[in-house]
Formats: C-alpha cells, structure tokens, sequence
C-alpha cells in the first residue's frame, strides 16, 4: 500500500479544461470519493492517477516517488472501469485468474490466490459461471476481483455501481466498504452519487467545473459547506437569501429571510452583523414537533401543509410558512401519521440551519 499525493494536476482536452491545477492528498489505506456532477473532471483526473492520461502540468506521487512519467502498467494500480469489462468467452475463474498471468505471477499461487479473492468478494461456487450467468453486481465483483488479485498498491474505481439498478446498487456499495475494510488498500472512488460516498468514504473531496471546492469527511460536508454549490448539491435542501441581523457570542445567531422569516441558530464563528447569507436548511432537519417540544427548538416554524407525497420509505411534506414553501421529509411511524394531511397545521423544529456568506 502506498499514500497518493496528486499535486496541481490539469488536463486539457483542446480548449476545454478538464482538470484545472487539482490537488489531492490520501493517506495510506484510506478510501477518499471524488464527487460531483457529470462532466466535472472527475475520471480524467483517476485516469491521470492510474497512468492512463498524461497530465498538462503537475505531478503524481505514489509515497515520494514521483511516478507521473511511468506508464501505467507499471504503477501497479487495480482499475475498475464505469463499463463492466468482464472477458465473456472466459467463467469467473479464468477471468481473474488472466490478471495474475497478465502479471507473470507464479503457477504454484495462482489458484490459491484467485480462491482467495472469489472468497473476498463473495463469488465462492461461481468459479465455472459466465458472464450471461451473473448477476450486475455479481459481474462487477468479478471485476473487483480481478483488479484485486495482482495485489495492487492502489485500487481506482470509477463509477462502478452507475450501470447497476438500484438495489445492486446498495449491495455492491456495502460490498466495496467491506472489501476495503478487509484489505486496506488506498482507495480512490468516483461517483456522482452523494448517498454512495457519504457511505464507504473516510474522505470526500467535492468538484464543480474541473475544480475541488472542498474537501472534509462525510459528516464535514454535510454539516458545514462552505461554498453554495456544495450546500445545494449535497442533500435535499431548503434554500432562503437572508441577512445576519443579530449576533449573541457563543450563544446564538439570528438571520432574517428575504421573505420575511426569522430564524435562530446555535452560534458559529466566522459571521458578522448584516452580512449576506445563504440559508440552507436540509429536509431532514425538519422535525414535525408539538407544544411540549418547544424548548428542544432553537427555531420553529408554524405551517400548512400543501401536500404530502408517500415514497415507502419517507413522506415528503411541503409546508406553507408565510408564502414560502419549506421542504420536510418524515420517517418512522410519522409518515403514516401524515399521509392524508393536506391543510393541517403543524409546528416545524428545525434541528440545524447552515450558513453559507455570499
């Protein structure tokens, strides 16, 4: 296992950049996400990190060897393509078995080692399967396998789980955290998906437009986005533009709406009175609360609810609040509470409310 220290890193393809000057730092063994929207950067970026594109400017470590002029199959990276490249001539056996020969790895350990990575990935009684056989999450574990079995320094993954339906999805996602957890190799996975990075990441390094616009663990940029895109791409949000009107230190701060709403929160540091602000409320800080809960409140809200969509898992209400619209979204035994709830009136707890300066 290696650290990766990708420094400045830009790609140009004509006029259109890329990659624009990308730093990025993972720590031996950690798993980091590179997330955004398509388009991005994000897989010229991994394929610069594995070798597969030269970079416009920068340079790319592996530990303190500056690997950026070494060829690919020499970096001893694992690349997982967004395109399941499973051989369809070939069952799962001989399919992660190429690799190790590909690697001139000793006959004497091939078998043994292909045992052990269908064992790892779960595939144990499909070493005679083909690919028309599989499953989607089944043919991309066999690929993880065969990323795996040379024994890489380093695993790429580049949206791996964006051709499967949603529930391969969700298996295979538990799968890639179980994997690493097992191996502990460094780890670089690309997705579009916040919900797939929020779960398997030790670190998530947000980009828009060729760029990183911040970087932090999950419950970091959930919690405290310090840009306007991250604050509306991560999460289904509430947003208001509001002004700072009153700040007590160290107890709370109040921001007034354009619309009109008074909201209260705990006090951070950082803002000024009358400072312009983004207000973020996320749809799952919305409690629907009663009178004996006031106090647990910084802030709440009273409202009519205009509709109620029931998903299964969660109800989406949207609540009237002086002609602005405020998004909640209710799990649990509420959502069966207030599934056929259109005009009745409710108290909103708003658990946490960001800020983002504009």
């Amino acid at each position: 296992m290696v650290s990766i220290f990708a420094e400045n890193l830009t790609k140009k393809f004509k006029d259109v950049t890329a990659v624009d000057h990308v730093t990025i730092k993972v720590r031996e063994g950690q798993l980091v996400s590179l997330l955004g929207p398509s388009g991005c950067g994000k897989t010229t970026f991994l394929r610069m990190v594995a070798g597969l594109e030269y970079p416009d400017e920068g340079r790319v470590y592996f530990d303190e060897n500056d690997i950026t002029d070494l060829p690919s199959w020499k970096r001893n990276v694992g690349f997982v393509f967004q395109k399941m490249s499973v051989f369809p001539h070939m069952n799962v056996h001989k399919n992660v078995e190429w690799a190790l020969k590909l690697r001139k790895w000793p006959k004497d350990n091939v078998t043994q080692r292909v045992k052990e990575m269908l064992e790892l990935t779960r595939l144990r009684g499909f070493e005679e399967r083909y690919v028309i056989q599989l499953s989607g999450g089944e043919a991309q574990r066999v690929v993880i396998a065969r990323a795996l079995a040379p024994d890489p320094d380093v695993l790429l993954l580049d949206e791996p789980l964006s051709m499967l339906d949603a529930k391969l999805r969700e298996g295979l996602k538990n799968d890639i955290r179980d994997i690493h957890e097992k191996t502990k190799k460094t780890t670089v996975f690309v997705t579009h998906d916040q919900t797939e990075a929020f779960s398997i990441s030790d670190l998530i390094f947000v980009m828009k437009d060729s760029k990183i616009v911040q970087s932090g663990t999950p419950t970091e940029i959930y919690n405290n986005p310090t840009d306007p895109f991250v604050a509306e791409f991560i999460g289904t949000n509430n947003f208001f533009k509001g002004k700072v009107e009153r700040i007590i230190p160290n107890k709370e701060i109040t921001i007034e709406t354009e619309d009109g709403l008074l909201l209260k929160k705990d006090y951070v540091a950082g803002f000024n009175e009358k400072d312009s602000v983004l207000v973020c409320i996320r749809a799952d800080d919305v409690d629907i609360i009663t009178k004996k809960d006031l106090p647990e409140y910084t802030t709440v809200l009273e409202g009519k609810i205009n509709k109620a969509t029931f998903t299964g898992m969660m109800l989406v209400l949207e609540v009237e609040v002086d002609n602005t619209v405020l998004r909640t979204h209710l799990t649990g035994s509420k959502r069966f509470k207030y599934w056929k709830s259109e005009g009745e009136k409710i108290l909103c707890g708003i658990n946490n409310i960001i800020l983002v300066k504009v």
